[in-house]
């Protein structure tokens, strides 16, 4: 039986298309995003996605990529942690 949460990182990944590259940006964990903090905003459905005039259709999470791991040491980390 899956559960509703099937995921364990959240992965921020910049894709060029005229590059036709990909790099990756940096990660959070599930349990870092589910914990409310000054890096991480708690979205309700109805409200704009901050600084735009865009409402949101479902509640979400939202980060600053400025606030994701993104050292070596914190991916190796994430990929022993997932074996």
């Amino acid at each position: 039986m899956l559960r509703g949460d099937t995921h364990d990182y959240y992965i921020l990944v910049l894709v060029s298309v005229e590059q036709k590259s990909a790099t990756m940006a940096g990660f959070v964990s599930r349990h870092e995003v589910m914990a409310i903090s000054e890096k991480t905003l708690d979205l309700k459905k109805g409200h704009f996605i901050p600084n735009t005039n865009v409402a949101l259709d479902a509640d979400n999470h939202a980060r600053h990529r400025d606030s994701l791991h993104n050292a070596e040491d914190d991916l190796v980390g994430m990929i022993k942690n997932a074996c």
